[in-house]
Protein backbone atom coordinates (compact mmCIF):
# COMPACT_ATOMS: atom_id res chain seq x y z
CA UNK A 1 0.00 0.00 0.00
CA UNK A 2 1.35 3.41 -0.79
CA UNK A 3 0.40 5.24 2.45
CA UNK A 4 2.81 2.62 4.05
CA UNK A 5 6.40 3.56 2.20
CA UNK A 6 5.36 7.21 3.31
CA UNK A 7 4.63 6.55 6.65
CA UNK A 8 7.56 4.32 7.45
CA UNK A 9 9.69 6.33 5.66
CA UNK A 10 8.51 8.51 8.18
CA UNK A 11 8.52 6.66 11.27
CA UNK A 12 11.24 4.50 10.97
CA UNK A 13 11.39 1.51 12.84
CA UNK A 14 13.46 0.35 16.33
CA UNK A 15 12.73 -2.87 17.39
CA UNK A 16 13.91 -1.85 20.99
CA UNK A 17 12.14 0.94 23.11
CA UNK A 18 13.21 4.46 22.98
CA UNK A 19 12.02 7.37 24.51
CA UNK A 20 11.01 10.33 21.57
CA UNK A 21 11.51 13.83 21.93
CA UNK A 22 8.88 14.69 23.87
CA UNK A 23 10.04 11.24 26.64
CA UNK A 24 7.30 8.90 25.62
CA UNK A 25 8.50 5.99 25.36
CA UNK A 26 7.93 4.39 21.89
CA UNK A 27 8.62 1.06 19.95
CA UNK A 28 8.34 -0.30 16.01
CA UNK A 29 6.99 2.09 13.57
CA UNK A 30 6.49 4.64 16.21
CA UNK A 31 3.51 2.90 18.45
CA UNK A 32 3.24 4.26 21.97
CA UNK A 33 1.29 2.85 25.04
CA UNK A 34 1.33 1.85 28.23
CA UNK A 35 2.80 -1.54 27.59
CA UNK A 36 5.54 0.08 25.86
CA UNK A 37 8.85 0.71 28.41
CA UNK A 38 12.47 0.43 29.39
CA UNK A 39 13.30 -3.21 28.06
CA UNK A 40 10.35 -3.83 25.60
CA UNK A 41 11.78 -5.61 22.86
CA UNK A 42 9.16 -6.51 19.39
CA UNK A 43 10.20 -8.61 17.07
CA UNK A 44 9.96 -7.58 12.92
CA UNK A 45 7.21 -9.46 13.12
CA UNK A 46 5.59 -7.61 15.96
CA UNK A 47 6.58 -4.31 14.54
CA UNK A 48 4.91 -4.95 11.71
CA UNK A 49 1.66 -6.30 13.16
CA UNK A 50 1.50 -3.34 14.79
CA UNK A 51 1.70 -1.05 12.15
CA UNK A 52 -0.62 -2.21 10.39
CA UNK A 53 -3.31 -2.35 13.12
CA UNK A 54 -2.07 1.54 14.27
CA UNK A 55 -2.37 2.21 9.90
CA UNK A 56 -6.00 0.78 9.63
CA UNK A 57 -6.42 3.15 12.76
CA UNK A 58 -5.30 6.08 11.29
CA UNK A 59 -7.18 5.26 8.00
CA UNK A 60 -10.26 5.18 10.08
CA UNK A 61 -9.45 8.09 11.75
CA UNK A 62 -8.99 9.95 8.47
CA UNK A 63 -12.37 9.03 6.57
CA UNK A 64 -14.26 9.78 10.00
CA UNK A 65 -12.31 13.33 10.00
CA UNK A 66 -12.35 14.03 6.77
CA UNK A 67 -15.11 12.57 5.38
CA UNK A 68 -16.03 11.70 1.22
CA UNK A 69 -13.15 13.13 -0.09
CA UNK A 70 -10.33 11.12 2.20
CA UNK A 71 -12.17 8.44 0.73
CA UNK A 72 -12.01 9.54 -2.80
CA UNK A 73 -8.50 10.45 -2.59
CA UNK A 74 -7.58 6.99 -1.03
CA UNK A 75 -9.69 4.98 -3.61
CA UNK A 76 -7.56 6.95 -6.22
CA UNK A 77 -4.24 6.44 -4.52
CA UNK A 78 -4.24 10.04 -4.02
CA UNK A 79 -0.69 11.25 -2.40
CA UNK A 80 -3.10 13.36 -0.46
CA UNK A 81 -4.46 10.16 1.14
CA UNK A 82 -0.76 9.20 2.23
CA UNK A 83 -0.40 12.69 4.22
CA UNK A 84 -3.35 12.58 5.73
CA UNK A 85 -3.29 8.93 7.02
CA UNK A 86 0.50 9.94 7.92
CA UNK A 87 -0.98 13.06 10.20
CA UNK A 88 -3.39 10.58 11.95
CA UNK A 89 -0.80 7.90 12.21
CA UNK A 90 1.61 10.59 13.86
CA UNK A 91 -1.12 12.66 16.25
CA UNK A 92 -2.81 8.96 17.39
CA UNK A 93 -6.38 8.89 18.07
CA UNK A 94 -8.22 11.71 17.77
CA UNK A 95 -5.53 14.44 16.66
CA UNK A 96 -6.52 15.09 13.30
CA UNK A 97 -10.01 16.20 14.54
CA UNK A 98 -8.32 19.02 15.83
CA UNK A 99 -6.69 20.35 12.72
CA UNK A 100 -10.13 21.94 11.81
CA UNK A 101 -9.08 24.51 8.68
CA UNK A 102 -6.93 21.72 7.60
CA UNK A 103 -9.80 19.44 7.19
CA UNK A 104 -11.76 22.52 5.88
CA UNK A 105 -9.64 22.98 3.17
CA UNK A 106 -9.11 19.78 2.14
CA UNK A 107 -12.86 19.28 2.09
CA UNK A 108 -13.37 22.34 -0.36
CA UNK A 109 -9.91 20.95 -2.02
CA UNK A 110 -8.00 24.13 -1.18
CA UNK A 111 -4.52 22.59 -1.42
CA UNK A 112 -2.56 25.43 -0.62
CA UNK A 113 -4.71 26.47 2.05
CA UNK A 114 -4.59 23.21 3.59
CA UNK A 115 -0.69 22.72 3.23
CA UNK A 116 -0.47 26.33 4.96
CA UNK A 117 -2.28 25.06 7.82
CA UNK A 118 -0.23 22.27 8.35
CA UNK A 119 2.93 24.38 8.01
CA UNK A 120 1.13 26.79 10.62
CA UNK A 121 0.56 24.27 13.52
CA UNK A 122 2.88 22.39 16.26
CA UNK A 123 3.83 19.58 13.78
CA UNK A 124 6.26 22.26 11.93
CA UNK A 125 7.94 22.57 15.25
CA UNK A 126 7.94 18.81 16.01
CA UNK A 127 8.53 17.15 13.14
CA UNK A 128 9.95 19.66 10.58
CA UNK A 129 10.88 17.75 7.86
CA UNK A 130 7.86 15.43 7.64
CA UNK A 131 5.68 18.62 8.19
CA UNK A 132 6.84 19.81 5.24
CA UNK A 133 7.04 16.81 3.06
CA UNK A 134 3.52 16.41 4.15
CA UNK A 135 2.80 20.38 3.57
CA UNK A 136 4.53 19.91 -0.26
CA UNK A 137 3.21 16.61 -1.50
CA UNK A 138 -0.45 18.53 -0.20
CA UNK A 139 -0.10 21.07 -2.98
CA UNK A 140 1.59 18.85 -5.86
CA UNK A 141 -0.25 15.80 -5.41
CA UNK A 142 2.78 13.77 -6.06
CA UNK A 143 5.50 12.20 -2.79
CA UNK A 144 8.18 14.62 -2.58
CA UNK A 145 10.77 14.06 -0.24
CA UNK A 146 13.63 17.00 0.69
CA UNK A 147 16.71 16.49 -0.17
Amino acid sequence: MFIDVWIKKHEGKRNQAYQDSRGVWTCGYGQTGPEIGPGTYWTDEECEARYVQARNLAISQAQNDVGPVFTELLDQGAPRAAVIVDMAFQLGGAGLAGFHTMISCVQVRAWVSAAQAMVNSHLLGQTPRRCLENAATMIENRFLALG
